[in-house]
């Protein structure tokens, strides 16, 4: 889900780690609206674009994913 721009892999931006692969593992499969929604960021990120919004109810662990993210 990467172009030549970012060397043929997601790469992070603005870490000391930001020559580093980002890797996603998780026990789970997307459901719902997430294959889409993951679908999305991804182009994003392709596109170049460094913000993005996460739109979602309440609870739905928005701010622990994000969270998560940064940690890595």
């Amino acid at each position: 889900m990467a172009d030549e721009r970012f060397g043929g892999e997601l790469r992070r931006f603005g870490r000391e780690k930001a020559g580093e692969p980002l890797r996603v593992v998780s026990p789970y499969e997307p459901a719902g609206d997430q294959p889409q929604a993951i679908a999305k960021l991804a182009k994003g990120v392709e596109d170049g674009l460094r913000y993005q919004t996460l739109m979602g109810v309440t609870g739905s662990g928005k701010t622990f994913t994000m969270a998560k993210t940064i940690e890595a």
